[in-house]
């Protein structure tokens, strides 16, 4: 039987007044929390789970 495991967060969005300057805490958090692929999209800063880092976490 296989079961399935339900992601706790679809996504975070959080806005900060300098992004340039929050990036490095952010680089450090998300991977923590299970965001391990990062997406490059210009003016953004853009990380999403994939099944194997949200697999490490349970």
């Amino acid at each position: 039987m296989r079961l399935f495991r339900m992601r706790r967060f679809d996504h975070i969005d959080l806005r900060v007044p300098d992004l340039k300057k929050a990036t490095p805490f952010y680089e450090t958090l998300l991977p923590a929390l299970g965001f391990t692929r990062r997406v490059e999209i210009d003016g953004w800063l853009q990380s999403e789970a994939t099944e194997k880092s949200l697999s490490s976490l349970v």
